[in-house]
């Protein structure tokens, strides 16, 4: 029996916190690997900096609930592979190219339950301001290697971020403002359904170092987003001239209606002293939803909803990052 899977709930599960390294699920336009924490180095640098760097990080995910979907099968368990190669043009410039590999254990016949995400390349710039304030923005671009976005007829997708952090001791603040656009051939994806049009968002977070031992910290982050989908047409037997409209109960909207999401998590971060060039850091973290992918729906054509602990999105995940 072939087990049909949404994509959307498989990418629900790639996409984890907003801080930690690697995460580029398959339609993830911009992650966490592409962004780590703004701040740049505030001392002055007494050796030779090292211009380059390469990171791995592996991820497993793991849904609290689980059940029949609208009558499909849903991935529980999934992994995330990914890595990255970085040049710091200065030490408050990077230049990197990532990509990753997510494995699933619910697939259809034949596949092995590994597929490619999309490659990234990203540009960040830091500046550090009064009132030890750091602000950063990035750029990234990405090529269409991923299954979602083959599905989805997709060129590129374009997206930016902007943030500004603070530390008080051992305590950082920040909070980041994303958005992205989709560049795709067509504006359905196979099987009839309506390709993303934009994606934006922001969210705060907050990380403490315990001062007893500053490499272990603690941290929560939440996101507020907001997306759009392209207008598609009627199959040509209903209505070839007629855009598909959104109708809820007995609302009916002239377009698609942009929808509203939200999400957060809490975590526990430990990172490891630096041997022989390499550092890291482990994390272990419940998420509900996406910093991203904003996967807990608040507003669906135009009707609210609260979920807590929605089974398609609540998650514990571990993540381990490895730095050269």
């Amino acid at each position: 029996m072939r087990l049909a899977i949404p994509t959307a709930t498989v990418l629900l599960l790639v996409a984890g916190n907003a801080r930690a390294q690697g995460t580029d699920p398959a339609a993830t336009p911009m992650t966490a690997q592409d962004m780590p924490s703004a701040g740049a180095p505030r001392t002055d640098e007494t050796a030779k900096r090292k211009i380059w760097h390469v990171g791995a990080n592996v991820e497993t995910h793991h849904l609290i609930r689980q059940s029949d979907l609208q009558g499909y099968a849903s991935n529980k368990h999934v992994n995330y592979y990914s890595a990255y190669a970085q040049i710091d043009p200065t030490k408050w410039d990077y230049i990197r190219l990532s990509a990753g590999v997510y494995q699933r254990f619910l697939v259809d016949p034949g596949e092995t339950g590994f597929r490619s995400s999309d490659i990234g390349l990203t540009y960040k710039r830091t500046v550090s301001l009064p009132w030890q304030l750091d602000v950063y923005g990035a750029a990234r671009i990405s090529a269409p290697t991923s299954f979602a976005s083959e599905k989805e007829s997709l060129i590129t997708a374009p997206s930016a971020r902007l943030g500004v952090t603070r530390k008080f001791g051992t305590l950082t603040t920040s909070i980041e403002g994303y958005g992205v656009y989709y560049v795709t051939r067509y504006h359905e994806m196979q099987g009839g359904a309506a390709n993303p049009k934009w994606y934006a968002g922001f969210g705060p977070e907050i990380e403490y170092g315990m001062p007893f031992h500053k490499p272990l910290s603690v941290g929560a982050s939440a996101m507020l987003n907001w997306s759009d989908s392209q207008e598609v047409e009627q199959s040509a037997n209903v209505d070839p001239n007629a855009s598909r409209t959104g109708v809820v109960g007995d609302r009916t909207f002239v377009t698609q209606p942009v929808q509203q999401s939200y999400g957060g998590e809490v975590y526990v971060r430990y990172t490891f002293p630096q041997i022989v060039g390499i550092d890291g850091d482990f994390t272990v973290a419940y998420a509900q939803g996406d910093s991203t992918l904003g996967s807990s729906s608040w507003m669906h054509d135009g009707v609210g909803h609260f979920y807590l602990f929605w089974r398609e999105s609540s998650q514990v995940y571990a993540a381990l990052t490895a730095r050269y």
